[in-house]
């Protein structure tokens, strides 16, 4: 007759199997809980620069204390011992005006009155707007009739002088004087947009 052991539920392997998994994973965690610690830094958190993608990482980058010192070191460094009065004036505005905004003032100026602006020549020819002494304008107006505006410089505070003539038989005056009317309040408005001043030596624009 044989003889079996009471309360057998299954084999013994599998109970003996569990086990030695509850052993390594209870051997895993002293293990990790003895190693080296390591510090949380933006580093870690940082993604690993590829050769395409260095400028992204220096635009994410998070400095330390030490870092940010270097920074200002460099800084200090690049400003020298200057003040305001070596490095000259901020931004200024120009309530009267300034001949270098002539072209946009006249262009913003013609828009609201239909008229085109079709070429502009500087005097002297080889001139660019800061060293021409006059501009001249060839204009077209929504009814196709030519027109023509001349701009000559002056000193402060005038600025400029102009003269406009619109129409085949130049019989437009209203239109030119109001052209040349609404070109002094654009080149105000101009004026007030900050700009730095020119350096000691250099003309007024």
């Amino acid at each position: 007759m044989s003889r079996r052991s009471i309360g057998a539920t299954g084999p013994r392997p599998r109970a003996s199997y569990v086990g030695r998994v509850v052993v390594v994973s209870g051997l895993g965690l002293v293990l990790a809980a003895c190693g080296p610690k390591v510090e949380n830094t933006p580093a870690l958190d940082a993604e690993t620069p590829s050769r395409d993608r260095v400028a992204d990482a220096w635009a994410t980058r998070m400095l330390d204390d030490r870092g940010r010192e270097e920074v200002r070191g460099a800084m200090r460094l690049a400003a020298g011992d200057r003040t305001s009065a070596d490095v000259g004036p901020g931004p200024v505005q120009n309530p009267a005006g300034r001949w270098k905004d002539l072209p946009n003032a006249v262009a913003a100026a013609a828009g609201p009155l239909g008229v085109a602006i079709v070429a502009t020549r500087f005097d002297p020819p080889d001139a660019d707007i800061e060293e021409a002494v006059a501009v001249e304008f060839d204009l077209l107006t929504l009814a196709n009739e030519p027109g023509r505006l001349r701009v000559e410089r002056r000193d402060a505070p005038e600025i400029y002088v102009a003269t406009a003539e619109i129409g085949l038989f130049r019989q437009r005056e209203e239109t030119a004087s109001r052209f040349i009317e609404s070109i002094g309040r654009q080149l105000r408005l101009w004026g007030r947009k900050p700009e730095l001043a020119p350096l000691a030596g250099e003309p007024p624009s």
